[in-house]
């Protein structure tokens, strides 16, 4: 799920609260006597005290303050699945990985940039969103930045060569266009097997047939695995207009990207097969100069040009896991 980045408002400023909107907070957490300004700027998600909140705090969200006497509790509510927002003066005594340990929807409240990253980050996975106290413009924005980051993580890449490429006939293929323009390199994790994905590009490069199109990634057959932020995957016929696919630099850098369409049509398609060691993956791609892999230094390769023998970025994932529904579990799945 996307992580929650909510603002506390205390006081009305409305300037600070429409740059919180604008920025991408998707939760105000306020007084109810701000709620119908706030609807008068921009639709959002309001957490309230009050009936008409979206999030009604003791029914929807609840509360929980930490300090020494309680800091190593488990967190339990009357519901397991909804959010709780934790506050502390001091978070030295804050045991945090105990605490996502112990059940997920964890909104930590934090006063800066500093302390949201560092919630973002606790064991690994982080909390699961963030309540931001301040009345500066200035931190807003700073925060803002982690928005964009929030959903992401450090990619690290494999070397596979390739085995083989055949035309194998026409199947439907999946283009996604997000409502972004991606740089150089970027694009999504794809493959036939969700532990063996590749690096697969934008179409940022000149080409004589068809001018570029930077937000668009010709992803590959639609019974394909994308790899979604969090560690999870989707199958690239479910991507819909306004989900978040985790896109992926030569370097690893990754970020949440929004997709604004996804495009389905029937095309001529290869299957290029390769490996890592004894480790065999294989991907369907359209047969088309402008669908590009990638190199170990960054270069694009376009599929009408790779060989066997030539080296491409792979990302592998442990043969122990598999996926249910997206979610990584412990088990050995056998994908041929």
């Amino acid at each position: 799920m996307a992580r929650e980045f909510w603002l506390l408002v205390k006081d009305w400023k409305k300037e600070v609260v429409m740059d919180a909107i604008e920025i991408g907070f998707n939760g105000i957490f306020t007084p109810p006597e701000y709620i119908a300004q706030i609807r008068e700027l921009a639709r959002v998600k309001i957490i309230s005290a009050d009936p008409e909140a979206d999030m009604i705090l003791g029914t929807d969200v609840f509360e929980l303050h930490l300090d020494e006497k309680n800091a190593g509790s488990t967190l339990k509510t009357s519901s397991s699945d909804a959010p709780v927002i934790l506050y502390s003066d001091d978070w030295r005594v804050i045991p945090m990985e105990n605490l996502l340990a112990s059940r997920s929807n964890v909104i930590q409240h934090v006063r800066c940039y500093e302390e949201a990253e560092l919630s973002l980050e606790s064991l690994e996975r982080g909390a699961d969103g963030i309540l931001l106290e301040t009345s500066s413009v200035e931190e807003i924005r700073r925060v803002g930045q982690l928005i964009t980051r929030g959903n992401t993580e450090r990619v690290l890449f494999d070397t596979a060569q390739v085995t083989s490429i055949s035309q194998v006939g026409v199947g439907d293929r999946v283009a996604v266009d997000f409502c972004s323009l991606l740089e150089d390199g970027r694009g999504v994790l794809v493959g036939n097997s969700s532990s063996f994905l590749f690096l697969v590009q934008n179409e940022n490069v000149d080409n004589p047939y068809c001018d570029k199109r930077p937000f668009r990634v010709n992803a590959g057959g639609a019974h394909s695995y994308v790899r979604m932020p969090f560690d999870e995957t989707k199958y690239l016929i479910e991507l819909q207009t306004g989900m978040s696919v985790l896109t992926v630099d030569p370097n690893g850098e990754s970020r949440s990207t929004l997709v604004g369409r996804s495009k389905m049509e029937k095309r001529s398609m290869l299957l290029i097969n390769a490996k890592v060691g004894d480790r065999l993956g294989s991907i369907l791609l359209q047969n088309a100069e402008t669908i590009r892999l990638t190199k170990p230094g960054g270069e694009s390769v376009s599929v009408t040009k790779i060989e066997p023998g030539d080296e491409i970025l792979v990302q592998l994932d442990a043969l122990s896991f598999g996926r249910h529904f997206g979610k990584r579990v412990k088990e050995t799945i056998r994908e041929k």
